[in-house]
């Protein structure tokens, strides 16, 4: 059985994203490899694996677990939609300015040239994916994203 490899790898240890061309896939989540990185300058250490890179027209997905001390810092995309999944916890997530309180089954959509962040609340443990989507979503079908 395959596991998941280090952040940039898809579906399997030592695969690489040609493995994943055209194909439909799992991503093993549950084996995922998470290495300790700061995000965007954000306070702290949280855990991340890159599960997939590349895969028609998602950007990447990747698990992300925020600890309690740790942070999401203030960033602004380019023309792409991303995604925060929460799987566990609870977080305040600021979306262009506002923020919001986030928990398991909430979905956080930072716009094209959006700026965002994520701050667990006081003692929570975080667990997300987050899911970036090429503009090739909405440019091959005519279609303002936001």
């Amino acid at each position: 059985m395959e596991t998941a490899g280090t952040p940039g790898s898809a579906g399997g240890q030592g695969s690489d994203q040609s493995s994943l061309a055209g194909a439909s896939a799992v991503l093993p989540f549950a084996t995922a490899d998470l290495q300790p990185m700061v995000a965007h300058d954000g306070r702290g250490h949280v855990l991340a694996a890159r599960v997939v890179e590349d895969f028609h027209v998602l950007s990447f997905t990747d698990l992300v677990h925020v600890p309690p001390n740790a942070t999401i810092g203030r960033h602004t995309h380019g023309n792409d939609i991303e995604l925060y999944v929460i799987v566990s916890g609870e977080a305040v997530v600021e979306l262009d300015g506002v923020e919001h309180v986030v928990g398991p089954g909430d979905v956080a959509m930072n716009r094209p040239w959006g700026t965002h962040a994520l701050r667990p609340t006081a003692g929570s443990d975080v667990r997300m994916v987050v899911v970036t989507m090429a503009p090739a979503v909405w440019d091959a079908h005519d279609i303002d994203p936001m």
